[in-house]
């Protein structure tokens, strides 16, 4: 593993980069376990770009280095890159961390002419063979049509005429073509336009991407929100056997101790093969969370994790109690 320039390598190699912070480090690992458990033989070579990692991850990463022999660059944002968002006037959902996967195509300019970028929130369950060499028809990016409700929302909001919105979770970027046309530059030149966007960077790259992106079928991308199935009581999801990335979108995710049981499982299967198996699955701060999914859960028959979660709402409950009565004190 190495840390700041590299050379070029072959271009049947598979770049693939992901952007995180600290916390995010974890789930990314299990994500690149899971591409390299599912592709033996296959060319690729790994760019983590984050704004910190703590020195047990760095030692994880090296770990999934010399187990794989796969290479994985590890590209720390200093001041730099912090300092380029002194005097922006953020608007709805942004922040600097939003902009590492807009701002990849210009690190990796004089490295990969193409770089396959995932969010740390996916899962592979395929082989990858098919992005290599992949012709793009003059595309600046491939991806995958966002969850039918919210493509016809954006594009209805944003005027967009193809009637197409991605998911930029998952992006297989020209990156020649994406710096030939400032791609960066303009999307921080419409964060600065005062607009409103719900999604963040997503939505400004799909009204500059508009009929400049090559759409994969769902299976590359396939969207699940676990938070969505739950509030609605669904009883779950299945996973096609085709499917090669599961995407685990909305603020439930499989390395939460809540989370639907099918996300869990996933997720789980990778994790206890990686560096991180140690690592333990975060508890949420909302004790009626928990006592609400532990009703879920007994409805859907998961009658033992019902129970385990029902346990921790109490225990929750009085540690609120205890801590309430040692301020009253």
């Amino acid at each position: 593993m190495s840390v700041a320039a590299f050379p070029v390598v072959s271009d049947r190699c598979l770049h693939i980069a992901f952007g995180v912070n600290a916390d995010f480090v974890f789930p990314m690992g299990v994500a690149i376990v899971s591409i390299l458990q599912n592709n033996p033989g296959l060319p690729v070579r790994f760019h983590v770009f984050a704004t910190s990692v703590s020195e047990r991850d760095k030692a994880r990463l090296q770990e999934l280095h010399e187990r794989f022999g796969v290479d994985i660059d590890l590209h720390l944002l200093d001041e730099d890159f912090w300092g380029r968002f002194v005097d922006f006037k953020f608007v709805g959902h942004f922040n600097p961390a939003c902009f590492i996967r807009v701002m990849i195509p210009g690190y990796l300019a004089n490295i990969a002419d193409r770089v396959l970028y995932l969010d740390s929130d996916i899962i592979c369950q395929g082989r990858l063979d098919g992005l290599v060499g992949l012709n793009l028809n003059g595309a600046i990016a491939a991806c995958v049509r966002d969850f039918p409700e919210a493509e016809e929302r954006q594009c209805k909001k944003f005027s967009l005429k193809s009637g197409e919105y991605f998911n930029s979770g998952m992006m297989l970027i020209d990156t020649v073509r994406w710096n030939d046309e400032g791609i960066t530059e303009r999307v921080f030149e419409m964060v600065q336009s005062g607009r409103s966007f719900e999604f963040a960077d997503q939505d400004i790259l799909n009204i500059l991407l508009e009929n400049r992106v090559l759409f994969f079928e769902k299976k590359w991308n396939l969207l699940k929100n676990s938070h969505d199935i739950f509030r609605a009581g669904l009883a779950g999801f299945s996973i096609p056997d085709d499917a090669i990335f599961v995407h685990f979108v909305g603020k439930m995710k499989p390395w939460h101790r809540v989370c639907l049981p099918e996300s869990q499982g996933i997720f789980s299967s990778y994790k206890k093969v990686s560096p991180w198996v140690d690592v333990p699955l975060l508890w949420p701060i909302d004790s009626g969370y928990v006592r609400k999914f532990s009703a879920y859960l007994y409805r859907k028959g998961f009658y033992r994790k019902a129970v385990e979660l029902r346990g921790v709402y109490f225990m929750m409950v009085l540690g609120k109690l205890w801590q309430a009565v040692r301020g009253n004190l």
